[in-house]
């Protein structure tokens, strides 16, 4: 779904954050990256699919308000990386990322996304942002130990990593 961009976006709780690093932390549930050629936003929800809903029904010249988390419990237990992007440079042909969970101990969950699509067909307007093609998320239930995990996002073209997310989160019984 297309929407124009805004300068302020999604800010509804706390501030976002905006670097050129490799390594974007976000304590808060979203984090945003932007080069020359793709700007990036990455919003930690529980509902993904109200989320999308929310963002496909609104008109191209509005952009909903998500709220980010940072808790997952036994009530509310999914947690997703929901997933914005602009398209600033003709010369990236596809768009990848990598979903992983990070546990507790700091393994890495068996359970993970792999060179998932941004886009099917690659957006033709640099004005609007659209929502990756393909999702991720988890759900945990009372066999989950309790305490904090990290989703790892990496973003990568075929010829090279652009950007990588680590966003924190609590699971509490």
């Amino acid at each position: 779904m297309k929407k124009k961009f805004l300068l302020i976006l999604f800010v509804m709780f706390g501030s976002l954050i905006f670097t050129q690093a490799k390594v974007i932390k976000s304590n808060n549930g979203m984090a945003q990256f932007e080069s020359k050629d793709v700007w990036v936003n990455v919003i930690l929800v529980n509902d993904l699919k109200s989320t999308i809903n929310a963002w496909n029904s609104v008109p191209e010249s509005e952009v909903p308000r998500i709220r980010s988390t940072t808790n997952v419990s036994l009530e509310n237990n999914f947690i997703a990386p929901f997933i914005v992007y602009k398209i600033n440079s003709e010369k990236i042909s596809q768009i990848y990322y990598d979903c992983e969970l990070i546990e507790i101990d700091g393994k890495t969950s068996e359970y993970k996304g792999s060179k998932l699509l941004f886009w099917k067909n690659k957006p033709q307007n640099k004005n609007f942002m659209y929502s990756v093609a393909q999702n991720c998320g988890w759900g945990f239930d009372e066999t989950d130990p309790e305490g904090e995990y990290i989703i790892r996002i990496k973003i990568y073209t075929d010829k090279k990593q652009i950007t990588e997310f680590q966003l924190p989160f609590t699971f509490s019984k």
